[in-house]
């Protein structure tokens, strides 16, 4: 295997100028193999990742979808009426809407202690420049099971207020029973309880596509009741609005039902279970996949083709050589082995060289695309391209091997004598 080696090695650098010819060939089909297989695996991964998350069967969940919004007062407290009407409905376990924003509490206004932990936290994003505003999550609690491994229930304020639950990194400067004052409306807040470390919560924009939001350094707290019926409150939440029902069994019936008493309050309302989203998504994913792989697949085969005609023709120019390595003991199997391994010295490290030129990227890159996405790309990347990208290398080096070695076989060691010498570029 060594001489094997050696050979290889020796007749890559002999032909310079070829072999970096080739090896463009070699990452441009490499460099789609990696980019393929990471965007494709990331989709997958990222349904995974919300089924692992869900706190319920998606069958069980009803998104509701407002049409027709209107930026009126009027509209905000038939929307308000509407989700009260909804909340005594048979069939309905719980209904509820989350929304995350910026807000500001009287309170930690210019104080430092928070705006320090605050500026580390938030270091090298936008939030970093405004270390007094405060990440809150609001969502009822009706809809606090909806992720998994969270909190359930809000600890109720002994002082009447609403309670809120901040993250453990503030445990030491805002402890339990801490009353903040939200600066817009006046609402009072207590400190009830923490969130923990490793707590997290849907995307606001769209809880299947987008991956889970990590709650360090959030606020979370119920609505308080100028926000359930402010304009622009409801509208900030409509999307996220969503009914558990209390029977998978019987969604259908509710779902038309849920649809009848919008229709009858005057609004335009669809019903959605998140399992047909997810379906639908998945569709989406199916067809982006395909569409990838056949990419990869053409510029692979394409590629397979350019280097089998670059190495043929190296063979057919080095057949003397060969015919002397014969006279000299060696087997046409160890020619084939080094024709194979010269094809695999320059298709794997491309292989690995383009995946861990991604790997860099998705650690470094400040895009947001990548930043938003960057623990379900880097996920499958390394659990799940390396390994594609590897046998494609290896897959390729074989099939454009394979006509070579053929050359090789189907002549006569004294064919092979005949041939010329190999001549150095």
């Amino acid at each position: 295997m060594n001489t094997v080696f050696k050979l290889a090695w020796n007749g890559l650098w002999k032909r310079k100028f070829h072999t970096l010819l080739v090896m463009l060939v070699c990452l441009t089909a490499m460099g789609t193999v990696v980019s393929a297989s990471t965007n494709a695996s990331a989709q997958l991964y990222q349904q995974k990742l919300f089924l692992r998350s869900i706190g319920a069967e998606p069958a069980e969940i009803l998104h509701l979808y407002h049409r027709n919004v209107q930026e009126t007062q009027e509209f905000a407290n038939r929307i308000y009426e509407y989700h009260h009407t909804l909340s005594r409905m048979d069939g309905i376990k719980s209904i509820g809407q989350f929304d995350a924003c910026g807000i500001s509490f009287r309170e930690l206004s210019g104080n430092e202690r928070y705006r320090e932990i605050n500026r580390k936290l938030h270091r090298g994003d936008v939030l970093e420049k405004y270390p007094d505003r405060v990440q809150m999550l609001y969502v009822d609690e009706s809809l606090l099971s909806f992720v998994k491994n969270g909190i359930r229930v809000y600890q109720k304020s002994e002082k009447g207020n609403l309670p809120m639950y901040v993250s453990e990194v503030f445990q030491e400067i805002l402890p339990l029973g801490t009353t903040l004052t939200e600066e817009r409306t006046g609402t009072q807040y207590e400190v009830t309880g923490y969130l923990p470390e490793k707590a997290q919560w849907f995307d606001e924009n769209d809880l299947i596509r987008f991956p889970t939001v990590s709650l360090r350094g959030w606020f979370a707290a119920p609505f308080d009741e100028p926000n359930r019926t402010d304009v622009m409150t409801q509208l900030s939440t409509l999307h996220n609005t969503y009914i558990i029902a209390a029977d998978a069994q019987q969604i259908e019936p509710l779902k038309a039902a849920v649809e009848q008493e919008a229709h009858r309050q005057k609004l335009d309302v669809q019903a959605q279970t998140l399992a047909e989203e997810l379906a639908q998504y998945r569709a989406q994913t199916r067809l982006f996949c395909t569409r990838q792989a056949a990419l990869a697949v053409f510029l692979t085969v394409m590629s397979i083709s350019t280097i089998t005609a670059a190495c043929t023709a190296h063979t057919l120019q080095n057949l003397g050589e060969y015919g002397i390595w014969l006279a000299n003991g060696f087997t046409k199997g160890k020619i084939a082995g080094c024709i194979l391994m010269e094809m695999l010295m320059l298709l794997v490290p491309s292989a690995w060289g383009i995946w861990c030129g991604w790997l860099i990227k998705l650690l470094q890159s400040k895009e947001i695309g990548i930043a938003l996405f960057r623990e379900v790309l880097l996920t499958a990347h390394m659990e799940f391209t390396f390994a594609v990208s590897t046998a494609a290398a290896v897959g390729t080096a074989f099939a454009s091997a394979l006509l070579p070695i053929l050359c090789v076989f189907r002549k006569k060691p004294a064919e092979l004598l005949g041939g010329k010498l190999y001549a150095d570029d």
